[in-house]
């Protein structure tokens, strides 16, 4: 992946701050890549594709994931009590 856009965080220096509506946490595990939208209801929504695409691609036309994953892969949208956006 080459340059990171300006509005996603990794999901590991993420701060409860960052949290803010419209931000876009990310992380890469193994093969997939995941983006965690922060919504404007104190709400989320995470979504999976190839770690080859974009993280914009990724965060626009990638699989929903289920809840609990999510919760596991971002833990600080947990902490922030955002709920899982469906």
């Amino acid at each position: 992946m080459s340059t990171v856009p300006a509005n996603y965080i990794q999901w590991n220096n993420a701060t409860l701050g960052d949290l803010q509506p419209r931000a876009r946490l990310y992380r890469f595990e193994e093969l997939l890549g995941y983006v965690a939208r922060i919504g404007n209801n104190d709400d989320y929504a995470v979504y999976c594709a190839s770690a080859g695409w974009t993280l914009d691609a990724i965060a626009d036309y990638g699989d929903k994931i289920p809840e609990k994953e999510a919760g596991e892969l971002f833990p600080i949208c947990l902490e922030a009590g955002l709920s899982y956006r469906y």
